[in-house]
């Protein structure tokens, strides 16, 4: 049993400092002693980091089989954007994906500066960093502004990326928690504020060329939406169809107006950040 310990505690360094490689190996080498030694199975499944390395793996797995899967429904396709949506069982799924002539840096660098995010999704009126135990690990709070009778909601997202080397990517899983997050306890509701939650959703950002990057987002939510509202359920799902559109459409427009904006000043004074995140898509994600 001592023999697991220093691993899991090098587990956990590797999982707050997302080395991606380090968590790899480690996690075989953990596997591999839980083979030969079933009995470290209470206090390998104890491990708070590890249990949450392999609850996020499952999510990223489900996350790729929907972004690229071929039963799609195509809503509509124009000026490099697809809306797609298809049922599986009772749930509803969306997915929107845009190609943007620009890097994958600037892309991300407009994705990445969250207090940002109200100035291109325009539901959105505040965003607010909960806790963030890792660079790409991170607990927000989104309050959305809509029409009557959808005003006063609120989601709480749990953010964590990953490269996916083999589409030359990085896959940014969100889901809505619903007990803790790692340590950090969930806000209590608003009485005032409907909260909505998130089953499954992801962005994956793809470099295509030095020049062209595509970013798809998917969502499957539980949106609260029907409930104290007069509006039908097919209105609901053709309505989040459309916000889609138009959030990639604003999204390209604001990363190709990156240059002299406050987003390049954002990634100039965080060097520190943005030397790791292209570290990592050089090592991990296999960008050049």
């Amino acid at each position: 049993m001592q023999s697991v310990i220093p691993i899991l505690e090098q587990f956990s360094q590797a999982f707050y400092s997302d080395d991606f490689q380090s968590l790899f190996i480690l996690d075989d080498e953990i596997q591999s002693i839980l083979k030969k030694s079933p009995n470290v199975f209470g206090l390998i499944n104890s491990h708070q980091e590890y249990r949450k390395y392999h609850e996020d793996a499952l999510f990223y797995e489900e996350s790729l089989v929907h972004i690229f899967s071929s039963e799609w429904d195509l809503v509509s396709e124009s000026n490099d954007i697809k809306v797609e949506s298809h049922y599986s069982g009772a749930d509803f799924y969306t997915k929107a994906s845009v190609l943007i002539e620009s890097n994958i840096m600037k892309t991300l660098a407009v994705l990445n500066e969250v207090d940002l995010l109200p100035s291109w999704i325009h539901a959105l009126s505040q965003v607010q960093v909960l806790a963030a135990p890792a660079k790409f690990k991170k607990l927000m709070k989104y309050q959305f502004w809509f029409p009557w009778p959808l005003t006063s909601r609120e989601c709480l997202l749990e953010f964590c990326a990953y490269p996916v080397a083999e589409k030359q990517g990085m896959l940014i899983v969100m889901r809505t928690p619903y007990e803790k997050y790692l340590n950090f306890e969930l806000p209590p509701e608003n009485l005032e504020t409907i909260r909505m939650s998130v089953t499954i959703g992801c962005l994956f950002i793809q470099y295509i060329s030095q020049d062209v990057t595509k970013v798809s987002i998917l969502v499957q939510a539980n949106a609260n939406l029907i409930s104290n509202t007069l509006l039908p359920e097919w209105l609901l799902n053709f309505g989040k169809k459309q916000i889609m559109y138009f959030v990639m459409d604003s999204l390209r427009a604001t990363v190709l107006a990156f240059e002299g904006s406050e987003y390049e000043n954002r990634v100039r004074d965080k060097d520190d950040f943005y030397s790791f995140l292209r570290t990592v898509l050089i090592k991990d994600a296999a960008i050049d």
